[in-house]
């Protein structure tokens, strides 16, 4: 959802301001204007924070991390920090590859 006129006037940025102005189109909803963000554009609670394949992703920026996660929750998927250093990216690799 973008801002009401940001094309034109060049000092207004793209994110989204309700429109408050007494004839404003967008916030009468006029047919042509632009959406205005409302609860049914939602997504539901069961696909939620989950990726393409259906895993929630997780990110790891310590390896202690992985033993917990994989105990608890063998489903979702680990993402590696880039803060890692290689090294402890290639001990992953061994250990859970």
């Amino acid at each position: 959802f973008i801002r009401n006129n940001p094309k034109n006037v060049i000092r207004v940025k793209k994110s989204w301001r309700k429109p408050v102005g007494i004839d404003s189109a967008i916030r009468r909803s006029s047919r042509g204007t632009l959406k205005k963000p409302k609860i049914g554009y939602g997504t539901s609670k069961n696909l939620k924070h989950k990726n393409k394949t259906g895993k929630t992703s997780v990110l790891i920026t310590s390896l202690n991390e992985i033993n917990n996660i994989k105990y608890y929750n063998p489903s979702l998927q680990l993402i590696l920090s880039k803060k890692l250093s290689l090294r402890k990216r290639r001990l992953y690799y061994k250990k859970y590859k």
